[in-house]
């Protein structure tokens, strides 16, 4: 808990590696505070009263979370709803090919179409790199979706497309572009979502006793479910055997009045605790 505050709230978010990574925290900070530094309001009587304070903070870490968490050898991965660009649009050809003006026109065009439906869109038609230069820095980059568009798309009526996420390629009608992009950037949102609610579950751990518990933080780290006193001397003496501590004790924990013993020192414990360690 954060010193000085009441009460503390705070996002754990467990890396590939088994790491903690904190993403966010609120604190409230009562009185305690505004007392010290003589900050205060007159309420309906006029009497001066110290206010009441939160303190709370979404840093930079949350985009280092996310790059953790979905990232891959090929890059960064981005969540659509995230993503300041959901869909790069490759115009392909060559600068002195004569339907190339006509390429980028359509891709354009394409783009203003999805822009006009709140789908966030760009144009690729730099031709001081290679497609395939490109197509890799796009993938780096991690946009959702690449839609490719070139003189045998245009004559064939299709638009190719490819997922970050999967990897997955096909074809898309061009007059079914918007409706089959809406889908696919929601398919690919939920997938995201999905994948990481499945790494959080394997990457949680329950464990009987402190033996389990120093194996796994020895061998495989995860978040480790486990029934703790909130002892400080407890708390200190796991840190310095095993480098975890107690990061977060979840809502639906917060109330527990189980009759356990504490999982290191045998002490009572009520409520279950999230054991990690953190970078």
């Amino acid at each position: 808990e954060f010193a000085g505050a009441q009460n503390t709230y705070g996002i754990e978010i467990v890396m590939p590696d088994g790491k903690a990574l904190q993403a966010a925290t609120s604190h409230n900070l009562g009185d305690n505070f505004s007392k010290v530094f003589g900050i205060s309001f007159s309420d309906e009587k006029g009497k001066t009263k110290p206010v009441f304070q939160t303190s709370w903070g979404l840093s930079t870490r949350s985009l280092a979370a996310l790059i953790m968490v979905h990232g891959d050898d090929a890059g960064l991965v981005m969540p659509p709803l995230l993503a300041p660009i959901q869909v790069m649009i490759m115009a392909i050809g060559k600068a002195d090919d004569p339907q190339f003006k006509e390429v980028v026109a359509a891709s354009q065009a394409l783009a203003g179409e999805l822009k006009n439906h709140g789908i966030l869109a760009e144009v690729n038609a730099d031709q001081t790199q290679s497609l395939g230069y490109r197509i890799n820095e796009q993938e780096v980059q991690g946009f959702p979706l690449r839609l490719e568009v070139g003189a045998k798309e245009l004559d064939k009526g299709v638009i190719k497309f490819a997922r970050r996420d999967t990897f997955e390629k096909g074809d898309i009608k061009k007059g079914e572009i918007v409706e089959e992009v809406r889908k696919l950037l929601e398919q690919i949102q939920a997938n995201l979502f999905e994948k990481s609610k499945k790494q959080q579950a394997e990457l949680t751990i329950a464990v009987r006793n402190y033996d389990e518990f120093k194996d796994v933080m020895a061998q495989n780290r995860r978040f480790i479910e486990v029934f703790w006193c909130e002892d400080s001397e407890c708390e200190a003496k796991v840190k310095e055997e095993t480098k975890a501590t107690p990061r977060v004790c979840e809502l639906k924990n917060l109330d527990q009045k189980a009759d356990k013993k504490c999982f290191h020192c045998g002490k009572d414990a009520n409520r279950e605790w999230l054991f990690a360690q953190s970078y």
